[in-house]
Formats: structure tokens, C-alpha cells, sequence
């Protein structure tokens, strides 16, 4: 192994998990309570109050997923039926059927029952939940053609 690849693979990683800490550990000390999401106003502006939480769970969501693939074993996926290949290839046509579907978020209203069933009927709904003006957010899933037309309809 050369110097470099020491330096960036071993050294490097260590280093950053002891900063990460040391510097928890001064924050917690120093200064508990002077940092807020307040204080940012990350939550503050009306479309960051949704993105942000909704990016964070995406993240979540993708680090959680290479976490899974990370511990289970080659030996359990051989062991179901699931050889490394195949593995392999579903993940890549999943990614490859998703590449061109889009993901939008709608607030439409709560009474409108034909609206919800056309979106279930013309895309996937991926969730629902109230909102704080009242409206009712739902957030779905189309390849291209399909979002067009629930753009149209519903006037995004």
C-alpha cells in the first residue's frame, strides 16, 4: 500500500471521527444551548420547513440502505437464492426503471376525493398528510408523461 492510500483510507478516517468528537464533546461543554435550529432559521422560510426534513430523511434513508448492504452478508443473500450477480442486477434496473420518474409534492384539498383517486389511479402516491393551511400534501411518484399530466390537472 502506498503512503497516500495509508494517509487517505486509515489516517484521514480516524482523524475526522476524533474531531467529530473532541468537538462535540467542547460544544456540550462550552456552549450547550447557543446553538438552535432557531438560531440558523433553517426552519424558518416556508419550503425549507418542508425540504429539510424531507432531504434528511432521504439521506437517512440512503445511508441506512448501504448500512444494510454493508452487514448482511454475501453467504444470506447466496443462502435465500440471491447469488452477488443477481444482486447486482436487480439493483441496477431499479435504479435504471427510477431514472427518469419524478417525485413532487401536491397540496390539494382534503374534500377533493376524485383528485386523490385520479393521482392513485395516475401515479404513486408515495404519502399523504394533513398540512398546516389545511390542505392535504401528497407526495408522488410518475415517469415523465404521467407528471405532466398531473401537473396540468392540478396546476403546477
Amino acid at each position: 500500500m502506498s503512503a497516500g492510500a495509508i494517509l487517505l483510507w486509515i489516517v484521514l478516517p480516524y482523524v475526522s471521527v476524533t474531531i467529530f468528537v473532541a468537538g462535540h464533546v467542547w460544544r456540550y461543554r462550552h456552549d450547550q444551548f447557543g446553538w438552535t435550529s432557531r438560531s440558523t432559521q433553517l426552519l424558518e422560510s416556508r419550503l425549507l420547513a418542508w425540504g429539510s426534513p424531507l432531504f434528511h430523511y432521504g439521506a437517512l434513508a440512503a445511508i441506512g440502505g448501504h448500512v444494510l448492504g454493508i452487514l448482511i452478508p454475501p453467504s444470506a443473500t447466496n443462502a435465500v437464492g440471491i447469488h452477488e450477480h443477481t444482486y447486482h442486477l436487480i439493483a441496477a434496473i431499479e435504479a435504471r426503471l427510477n431514472e427518469k420518474r419524478q417525485t413532487f409534492e401536491l397540496a390539494i384539498d382534503p374534500a377533493d376525493g376524485a383528485g386523490l383517486s385520479w393521482l392513485y389511479r395516475h401515479s404513486e402516491v408515495l404519502s399523504k398528510g394533513m398540512r398546516e393551511d389545511g390542505l392535504l400534501g401528497v407526495m408522488v411518484r410518475a415517469d415523465a408523461e404521467k407528471a405532466a399530466r398531473v401537473r396540468a390537472k392540478f396546476g403546477i
